[in-house]
């Protein structure tokens, strides 16, 4: 009997204790944006209409390879319609002893100038830009790629053409292996190792040390007529015999030999 009721007043007082409860989970923290911005695969279904849209003159495949970073550097004039078009030609060439369609593309792959290069590098990075705006990164990276046009033009003025080809082609393939990992911060720093290898021993431009000495070399002074008559003697203002600046005295207008210039014509 007793048992028992100690065993009721246990149960009553288990039912009476508050029940402890669980403390609840702390918030996950946000992760931290990334300061990169990858091929956004997942958005190109999305994006590609868009750009196609902008970019009506660029073939889609070549938009795909730019937004994939498969797009070489020695492609890049498939984004200047100067060139682009003409690539597309077929010329009937000999070889041997038949007649065969071939395209003429190689001339038109040589990069001859800056303008070359820097025309459809501009239509490259807008590619780029436009296809990373939905990742709210693109001030981050048009920062970077402006900061590659002016090396490029500084590089430009420094070095003989050849040499900023081969620097230009190695440093974009480069970047395009990093732009796979999301990586663009590349485009905003010189490439020293490049740098080294394709500009270090490369000729630099020469400039004349003096341009007024140059241009005074081109333009000689005109000898002076000595057959002109004095002006000063005609002014009355040169009066020595024989003249010291080696004109002779006589009237500008009549060629009379006079004794003054007090001679005036009638």
């Amino acid at each position: 009997m007793e048992q028992s009721i100690l065993l009721l007043i246990q149960r009553a007082l288990v039912q009476q204790q508050p029940q402890t409860q669980s403390a609840p989970a702390p918030p996950t923290a946000p992760a931290n944006p990334s300061p990169f911005v990858g091929p956004l695969s997942s958005n190109t279904a999305a994006g590609a209409s868009s750009l196609l849209s902008l970019f009506p003159e660029v073939e889609a495949a070549t938009i795909t390879s730019i937004i994939n970073h498969e797009f070489r550097a020695s492609d890049l004039y498939k984004l200047d319609s100067r060139y682009r078009d003409k690539t597309e030609r077929q010329i009937l060439s000999l070889k041997g002893e038949t007649l065969e369609l071939t395209t003429n593309d190689a001339a038109y792959r040589e990069y001859k100038s800056l303008n070359a290069i820097a025309v459809p590098l501009s239509t490259y990075f807008s590619i780029l830009l436009t296809h990373a705006e939905a990742a709210g990164k693109v001030s981050l990276i048009a920062s970077h790629f402006f900061k590659y046009n002016a090396h490029l033009i500084k590089i430009t003025s420094e070095y003989e053409w050849s040499a900023d080809v081969g620097y230009h082609m190695a440093f974009f393939n480069k970047r395009r292996r990093e732009m796979q990992n999301g990586d663009y911060f590349g485009w905003g720093k010189v490439d020293m190792e490049l740098r080294g290898e394709h500009l270090y021993n490369a000729p630099r431009l020469s400039f004349p040390s003096n341009p007024s000495s140059k241009s005074s070399r081109k333009n000689p002074p005109s000898t002076p007529n000595k057959s002109e008559p004095c002006r000063k003697f005609n002014q009355g203002l040169c009066l020595t015999t024989p003249c010291p600046f080696g004109r002779p005295h006589v009237c500008k207008k009549c060629k009379l030999t006079i004794a003054d210039g007090s001679h005036k014509c009638t």
